[in-house]
């Protein structure tokens, strides 16, 4: 009887200890899971949150540059976004990010824009006769919204952005309503720096992309 209850003993010794090893097990394998996630973030692998599309003239040609430094600021520094131009305009890259001409003539370009441009190699700039940082032949002036919408599908395929996170911030009420026939899901913004409900400004800028 004795010899019995010793070996049950021992049994259920080892049979505790390996339910014991297998938790902890557990617990590493969970641990390590974690890591892999952090690492993941770590190495920057988090897909940017938006592509956000300003106009240029009466956009940010009458807006506060200072406001404007701090509103690119603030989208790219915290929140990720991708900063894109689309302009009916038959403007080029040199005619806004050409440091020479930038100084001279447009006051009204902070510099923190042709950065933020830059880092995608202008490839979200567009215009009359620019798509996606090419140049390219002008396109018919039948309707300058229903082509803004066109850029901007373009540029959400490029960065494999979800529709409902692609921003357009235009004077032109006509404008955003046909650019918003093409991307029916995107988000559209009318700007009138006279007004101060619907200025560019940074408070305004932080409730539309709120955490």
């Amino acid at each position: 009887m004795l010899v019995a209850l010793i070996i049950l003993s021992i049994g259920l010794y080892f049979l505790i200890k390996k339910l014991l090893h297998k938790n902890d097990k557990f617990v590493d394998e969970k641990l390590s899971l974690i890591h892999n996630e952090e690492h993941e973030i770590e190495e920057g692998l988090v897909r940017p949150l938006s592509l956000v599309y300003f106009d240029i003239d009466d956009t940010l040609t009458n807006a506060d540059p200072e406001e404007v430094n701090m509103i690119i600021n603030f989208l790219t520094e915290e929140r990720n976004c991708i900063i894109g131009i689309i302009t009916a305009s038959r403007r080029t890259i040199n005619h806004v990010c050409f440091e020479e001409e930038t100084n001279k003539y447009f006051d009204w370009v902070p510099k923190n824009l042709c950065v933020a441009l830059n880092k995608n190699k202008f490839k979200t700039f567009n215009s009359h006769i620019v798509e996606a940082g090419e140049t390219t032949e002008p396109y018919l002036e039948w309707d300058f919204g229903i082509k803004k919408g066109q850029q901007m599908k373009k540029g959400q395929k490029q960065y494999n952005i979800k529709p409902e996170h692609v921003h357009l911030f235009d004077d032109n009420i006509r404008v955003l309503k046909h650019a918003r026939q093409v991307m029916p899901h995107s988000k559209f913004h009318i700007v009138d720096n006279n007004n101060f409900r619907s200025k560019l400004t940074l408070n305004r800028i932080k409730n539309i992309f709120k955490e």
